[in-house]
């Protein structure tokens, strides 16, 4: 067995491709060890850690590479053992090391009576300190979308709720959610990467706040939060970047869906010009029962001002449905000779693949015609996806 000798450079103890089987215990997860063989590429659980089933392939491929090449001293104590680590190679050589809070020491292999300080090496104390949950998945399955009812952000007093449709509830406030944005939030919460896993003594878990509640049902499940890391009950304690980063980045207004608010000015006759013009240009394409119930609205108004209606009817036209078509197959045989009717008539026109001949100077008993025969090629074959 070669001897390794301490000094200022990392040391190499071992080809990490010939690490075949790796021992962790530790007695800060009550007693729990774990033992674990590498084959054919694959690492796999032969015995200890039930919490674990499926292995992080790459965190325990990266403890084999980081104890393969360390800086070592002499003279490292580790009074109060707090657990073992033993690594066996293809040549059958096993190296063995023991560690506390602040050293870790080789008891046995080409390192042996050598060590290092943990604190020393910011990625071997996160490795250390994850202990044997470090072979657990860096992921968590928080919740289900398929199942999700409702979801609370304890923190900044507001929820989504699922009725049929997601909502954003606000204080007092019920408003409907936009389905794209919610569930994109509600996968990058419910199946959330872990950045590392923490021990309980590293946190003051009665100084915890409820961060998110989680309801399925009749089932509660509430996530906390103290300082940066993460406690749900059953679970290790973790760290997760991207979960602080989404929440930060998520403002619920952004969830909402404005067609509701939208709507409302679009119709409401004391708002300004300016207002309604603003907001039926923003209806267009907007295809919800909301959006083209306002539009109808507009379109059937009594009134001699068209800059409202003309807009509708593109509105309609942009939203091409067969629902915003039957708006106005509906209302154009009830209009006059006016410019109103033929907007209708030419958005109707065009959606039908055709031409209307008649403009304004055409004579009443020529127009009239062509429009009541458009309106009845619409009946029969009603344009619109």
């Amino acid at each position: 067995m070669r001897e390794i000798h301490p000094g200022p450079y990392p040391t190499t103890l071992y080809d990490p491709e010939k690490v075949i089987q790796l021992f962790w215990s530790s007695s800060t997860m009550g007693g729990e060890s774990i033992k674990i063989e590498k084959r054919n590429g694959q690492w796999l659980k032969l015995s200890g850690a039930p919490f674990i089933r499926d292995l992080d392939q790459w965190e325990t491929q990266r403890r084999a590479i980081v104890f393969s090449k360390l800086q070592l001293e002499g003279g490292i104590p580790v009074p109060q053992e707090l657990g073992k680590i033993e690594i066996k190679l293809a040549n059958t050589e096993s190296i063995v090391g023991i560690y506390n809070n602040q050293n870790f020491f080789f008891t046995d292999g080409p390192a042996k009576g050598k060590g290092f300080r943990i604190g020393s090496n910011k990625e071997l104390q996160k490795i250390i300190t994850e202990g044997i949950w470090g072979f657990y998945p860096h992921t968590l399955d928080l919740c289900r979308l398929e199942t999700l009812k409702e979801l609370q952000f304890n923190e900044k007093n507001w929820a989504l709720k699922k009725d049929k449709l997601w909502y954003v509830v606000r204080h007092e406030s019920k408003e409907k959610g936009l389905a794209e944005p919610i569930e994109l939030l509600l996968r990058k919460i419910c199946n959330l990467k872990i950045d590392e896993f923490v021990g309980h003594d590293e946190i003051a878990l009665d100084g915890a706040k409820t961060l998110m509640t989680f309801k399925v049902g009749s089932l509660v499940k509430e996530l906390k939060k103290n300082g940066e890391t993460f406690i749900l009950p059953g679970f290790q304690p973790f760290k997760s970047n991207t979960l602080l980063d989404t929440l930060s980045l998520t403002d619920p207004q952004d969830l909402t869906d404005p067609t509701s608010k939208v709507a409302k000015t679009a119709v409401d006759k004391k708002a300004s010009q300016e207002e309604r013009l603003k907001a039926i240009r923003k209806l267009h394409g907007n295809k919800s029962k909301e959006s083209i119930g306002a539009l109808r609205e507009i379109i059937f108004e009594q009134t001699d001002i068209d800059i409202y209606r003309y807009e509708a009817v593109d509105a309609l036209a942009e939203i091409g449905t067969k629902d915003a078509y039957k708006v106005l197959i509906e209302r154009l045989p009830q209009v006059g000779r006016s410019g109103f009717e033929l907007r209708i008539a030419r958005a109707l026109a065009a959606a039908m693949g055709t031409f209307l001949k008649s403009d304004e100077h055409t004579p009443e008993d020529v127009r009239r015609p062509e429009v009541d025969a458009l309106v009845q090629m619409a009946l029969k074959n009603p344009p619109g996806k």
